[in-house]
């Protein structure tokens, strides 16, 4: 073979894929720079400032209580980690850097499921990543990409749990300390965490040895409790166990990708596909989940993950409108459902004839739904920011948000009239 022909072949069958699987990060990452602001949104006023103003000149016994404080019903130990780093780097604390913080967990996960799937499925893993790509670098996610503890929550409990997981997966025994520290971190990261470390623990006992999983189980079993103590459930105007209300925002929920007028459909859709596309053996025969490959198995529990966290905040949300269910801030466990479903028909049928013919068709469906999300994205994005610019306090009580953006001045944390300075 001569040099030019093994340079068109890199070409044709590196490069090329490479550079189309990137293009929706690119976007998404142009956006996100365009767009981030240094200026707080909504739960920011509580979560990052209230909770660094207490922070500040706390005790070191009430640092410790503060950093495991809930923020309404979540606990969001891994996000008040990142806050104290960067202020202790830093000296102040910059909202537009903690956004592109968000953009790189964002990234880190979809590296870290591109490498299972280059292990898992590597004669079509380039077919898998550009959905992957398209799914969790979808413009509708705008919210999470403006907004800094939203995605610093949402983003950062998927990179917890699927870290633990492959660490857990690992032979080598020097990785168990970090897979168990990123289980415990993962109860205290969202309020799906325990969630988390009972599928982390379940993902062990179905793919590990005896000792990994008394390692797992005993995580979960002393760490999970610890949530729960001194609890507030808070106001329960969300709540509801109706099945009436909280079925239809699951559905809703589970198809949000495709939009609320589609979602619903889709959402049957991609449960009835979930539960046969199982990544079993090829014959659709059930085996042990211990003879398939852990990286695979990786996948199912996260399918389990994003479900059950969306079953949990159904009851916990299914009282309000049905709209609620295709928020924006919430979208990325859609998105991501829709593109392990695709990787589940990947796995199950990487040799069989009508591999092509499915996945051009699939890849197409989800193009068009990426282009159409396009201008919805872009939308948002210039909503949240010209919101954000044009709204002093971007918060529903003006004169707390005020209240605690002049102490966080006085402290030297964040200054909002500095920021706004800086955007004239």
């Amino acid at each position: 073979m001569t040099a030019t022909n093994t340079n068109k072949d890199t070409l044709i069958n590196e490069v090329i894929p490479f550079v189309i699987i990137c293009i929706p990060i690119f976007i998404f990452l142009s956006f996100v720079h365009k767009y981030a602001l240094n200026l707080p949104h909504w739960d920011d006023y509580d979560a990052v400032l209230a909770f660094m103003n207490s922070y500040k000149n706390a005790t070191i016994t009430d640092k410790f209580l503060l950093l495991f404080s809930q923020h309404n019903e979540h606990r969001i130990f891994s996000s008040r980690l990142a806050y104290i780093f960067y202020k202790g780097l830093f000296g102040t604390i910059n909202f537009r850097h903690i956004i592109f913080t968000n953009a790189a967990i964002l990234l880190s996960t979809f590296g870290l499921l591109v490498y299972l799937l280059r292990q898992i499925v590597p004669s079509v893993w380039q077919v898998a990543s550009l959905v992957l790509s398209m799914c969790m670098f979808d413009l509708n996610n705008y919210e999470n990409a403006n907004f800094a503890m939203a995605g610093m929550q949402n983003y950062g409990i998927f990179l917890l749990f699927l870290s633990s997981m492959y660490c857990y997966s690992l032979s080598s025994n020097k990785y168990i300390i970090a897979a168990v520290l990123l289980q415990m971190v993962c109860v205290f990261s969202s309020g799906n965490g325990g969630i988390g470390s009972f599928l982390i623990t379940a993902f062990v006992f179905a793919t590990g040895n005896k000792t990994r999983k008394y390692i797992a189980l005993s995580t979960f079993l002393l760490i999970t409790p610890l949530y729960y103590i001194g609890f507030n459930k808070g106001a329960s105007d969300f709540f509801t166990l109706n099945p009436l209300k909280f079925i239809p925002y699951f559905l809703h929920s589970t198809g949000s990708h495709f939009g609320l007028t589609l979602g619903l459909f889709f959402a049957i859709v991609l449960l009835l596909l979930f539960v046969y596309l199982l990544p079993f053996n090829q014959n659709k025969s059930l085996k042990r989940l211990d003879s398939v490959s852990p990286f695979s198995v990786m996948f199912l529990f996260l399918a389990l993950f994003i479900l059950s966290s969306l079953g949990v905040m159904s009851i916990f949300r299914g009282n309000l409108p049905i709209e609620g269910s295709c928020s924006s801030r919430y979208l990325i466990y859609s998105h991501l459902l829709v593109a392990v479903v695709f990787i589940f028909f990947l796995i199950r049928y990487q040799s069989h004839k009508l591999l092509k013919r499915i996945s051009i068709i699939s890849v197409l469906i989800l193009v068009l739904t990426y282009t159409l999300h396009y201008e919805e994205g872009r939308i948002g994005f210039e909503t949240y920011y010209n919101t954000m610019k044009n709204t002093p306090y971007d918060y529903p009580d003006a004169n707390r948000a005020k209240a605690l953006t002049d102490e966080a001045c006085k402290l030297n944390i964040f200054c909002i009239e500095q920021a706004r300075t800086k955007l004239q």
